[in-house]
């Protein structure tokens, strides 16, 4: 009896000691048990800059163009040098009227000759200084136009030796004076136009 006893102890022992090995194995292959995750590095795009560059245009200033100048025909250019021999430079242009006009200096005075395209002589323009204007002028320049400044004055003088006249620019106002210095054209001053007075007709009579 004794003996049977230890051998039952015996294989109650290597019983629970299979079981145990079984356990652990089925711990270890388990298919529940889920390996841990790693998760990636999130990859970050670059974001790009873009800058717009604007190119300025450079900026260009326009200027009135100058007066073209014009070659004035040989007839015109031989009565030019005959009447002013010391005169070596002069500038040529044309007027609307299709006239040639010489302009120079003489005795440090700007002039301005005009010639029809056969050589007649037309008019002649010299520069003169304020002080040389006939008496009248003056004065009816002072009266008019008191504290505004001129800013040309000359001589008029037509072909053959006519009569010579005065020109004066105050602004882009040009005043005319004849011989005398009296006024004779241009803008003229404190003028109003005077209004005609009204007219009443005359009441009917009714004849009875």
């Amino acid at each position: 009896m004794k003996t049977t006893f230890i051998g039952l102890c015996l294989l109650s022992f290597a019983l629970s000691g299979a079981n145990a090995q079984s356990t652990t194995n089925t711990n270890k292959m388990s298919p529940n048990k889920v390996p841990p995750t790693t998760t990636a590095p999130k990859q970050t795009t670059p974001t790009k800059t873009t800058t717009n560059t604007t190119t300025s245009k450079p900026t260009t200033t326009q200027t009135a163009p100058e007066k073209t100048e014009v070659n004035a025909p040989a007839v015109v250019k031989t009565k030019f040098s005959a009447a002013y021999p010391a005169v070596k430079e002069a500038k040529w242009s044309t007027n609307k009227a299709g006239n040639y006009i010489a302009t120079f200096k003489e005795n440090g005075k700007a002039m301005r000759v005009v010639y029809k395209a056969d050589g007649s002589l037309i008019r002649t323009w010299k520069q003169i200084d304020e002080s040389a204007l006939p008496q009248t002028a003056k004065d009816y320049l002072s009266k008019n136009y008191a504290g505004q400044k001129i800013t040309e004055a000359g001589t008029l003088q037509g072909a053959n030796n006519g009569p010579i006249t005065y020109e004066v620019k105050i602004g882009d106002k040009k005043l005319k004076f004849d011989s005398k210095g009296n006024w004779e054209g241009g803008e003229k001053p404190n003028t109003k136009p005077t209004s005609k007075p009204e007219v009443k007709p005359a009441p009917k009579t009714i004849s009875k």
